[in-house]
């Protein structure tokens, strides 16, 4: 439109849209996400089994906290997934080392800390040799702590 002889452009309002079914196409329309990163997003949301939470965007190796700032404002979680939480008193290392955020050695650490010690909270993780205290909440997400 034009005011005052001057051409203005309005930006079009856009609209959010699931970070869960974005495509790697559409990741490379924001600036600083090339091929490499749109592919690597999508494969950490596929290991996932889908994001729980935006945040988890920050946890893509590479991408920095600007490019993860500019991708939400385009793309949230809008459709939560179903996901099986997997029991921390009974699951194997194998199971524990299914989640993106826990090595092999870390799972194997905590099948060892939970028959010497148990675990009753989340909290006592932390205590896990190797345990990765940063990301408890996100691996909270993926956790279940019933005792059958």
């Amino acid at each position: 439109k034009t005011i005052n002889n001057h051409q203005v452009f309005s930006e079009k309002p856009t609209r959010v849209k699931d970070l869960n079914s974005v495509t790697a196409a559409e990741l490379k329309k924001i600036y600083g996400i090339g091929e490499k990163l749109s592919t690597r997003i999508v494969k950490f949301r596929d290991r996932l089994g889908g994001f729980l939470v935006n945040e988890q965007l920050y946890d893509v190796y590479g991408l920095d906290s600007i490019t993860v700032e500019k991708t939400l404002e385009r793309f949230q979680v809008m459709q939560v997934p179903k996901i099986e939480k997997i029991n921390v008193h009974t699951a194997s290392a194998e199971e524990l080392t299914s989640l993106v955020y826990i090595r092999r050695d870390v799972a194997e650490n905590i099948v060892i800390f939970r028959e010497t010690n148990g675990i009753e909270s989340l909290e006592d993780l932390k205590a896990v040799e190797g345990f990765p205290t940063d990301k408890i909440i996100r691996i909270g997400l993926y956790l279940s702590l019933k005792k059958d």
